[in-house]
């Protein structure tokens, strides 16, 4: 997996550690019911400004964020997908999170 940031292609942060989930209002208030994503990857760069891509979304949006916050509650590594677009005030948007029996 790449932890490389494109704009057109999707993009895998593995191993990566939730460090702090925040409810943000974003860049304009009708935006406002998302959470930023802070975590490091497996390189152990910090990664910020990372939002949900479908907030009101039951799977893209609940059923991420609850996976987000048991890996940062039990300090679990997950792999954090995005849709590797990077908007105009640099934010980047999960698409996906993939969590793996450690076992």
């Amino acid at each position: 997996m790449t932890n490389k940031i494109t704009n057109d292609e999707p993009t895998y942060f593995g191993k990566s550690v939730v460090q702090q989930l925040e409810t943000y209002k974003l860049f304009r208030p009708e935006a406002a019911n998302n959470v930023e994503v802070i975590f490091f990857d497996a390189q152990g760069n910090r990664h910020e400004n990372f939002y949900l891509s479908k907030p009101d979304g039951e799977i893209q949006g609940g059923g991420v964020y609850i996976t987000l916050l048991i890996s940062l509650l039990d300090k679990r590594p997950v792999t954090i997908k995005t849709d590797g677009f990077v908007g105009s005030h640099g934010e980047r948007y999960i698409t996906g999170v993939i969590v793996t029996n450690q076992a």
